[in-house]
């Protein structure tokens, strides 16, 4: 109960706050939310992750829902998956909304063979590696004042993977620019 009491309080609640005090303040920019890669997906793993965690992808969805509806804020919603500390597993790979949803032959689709990576995003079955905070911080960054047509409205799932170069500076592989 306790999970999912601070699930709401944090995931859901507190982001409204945030995105009304943003509206209020009529800030110019770019409002970025890290969400999560699976709050759309009705995959098992999604299932047991969200209800172990006090549905804590039920309440980024509603936060999700409610920033998208905005008509003052230009906003992108950044969705990793795992978090790691330190050890990067691969360049940093972008995806659209909902392409890494744990369906093993779409998350692979067009990405080549799957890769071995101490921090798999699980439910891929090794089609994606799991990012670095660092790594989802920089494309944070770039979200708050990059290109439009990538960051502009939309959401940016990141994944990593060990064969993706390692470029920085944010600029960053996306799944339509893979091979």
């Amino acid at each position: 109960e306790t999970d999912r009491r601070l699930a709401e309080q944090v995931d859901y609640l507190g982001t409204l706050k945030l995105i009304a005090a943003a509206e209020a303040a009529k800030i110019r920019g770019r409002f970025v939310l890290v969400s999560s890669l699976g709050v759309n997906s009705t995959s098992d793993s999604a299932k047991l992750l969200n209800s172990s965690l006090g549905g804590v992808l039920l309440q980024k969805s509603r936060a999700e829902a409610t920033l998208r509806s905005s008509r003052t804020l230009d906003w992108c919603i950044v969705r990793p998956g795992l978090l790691l500390k330190e050890v990067t597993q691969g360049g940093v790979l972008l995806g659209p909304e909902d392409r890494f949803t744990g369906d093993t032959a779409k998350d692979s689709d067009g990405l080549g063979a799957p890769v071995k990576c101490p921090s798999p995003f699980l439910a891929s079955s090794g089609a994606v590696c799991a990012a670095t905070r660092a790594q989802v911080a920089d494309v944070c960054v770039a979200a708050l004042t990059g290109e439009p047509t990538l960051y502009s409205r939309r959401v940016v799932e990141v994944v990593s993977r060990p064969d993706v170069p390692t470029d920085g500076g944010g600029v960053f592989r996306t799944v339509e620019s893979y091979r």
